[in-house]
């Protein structure tokens, strides 16, 4: 990982209200396990009820849980 996705990488975990009060040697402590992904628009992330060990940061753009029908259950904004 170059420094520059590191520094970007810790921007972000500084915004987060879990990770208040964080030094940044515990957010450099992170580093290892994060990575930067992108979704095309309508693109599914997750199905109901699929088991996941990740925790997914919206950076930019808006995530929208939606049921198997379309129904937009919730939107969530960067």
């Amino acid at each position: 990982m170059n420094e520059k996705t590191q520094y970007q990488l810790v921007k972000a975990i500084q915004k987060l209200r879990l990770c208040k009060g964080f030094e940044l040697n515990d957010m450099q402590a992170l580093l290892p396990i994060c990575r930067f992904s992108q979704y095309e628009q309508g693109q599914q992330i997750y199905g109901f009820g699929e088991p996941s060990r990740e925790m997914l940061i919206l950076l930019m753009g808006k995530l929208n849980v939606v049921t198997d029908s379309g129904e937009v259950l919730a939107e969530i904004p960067s």
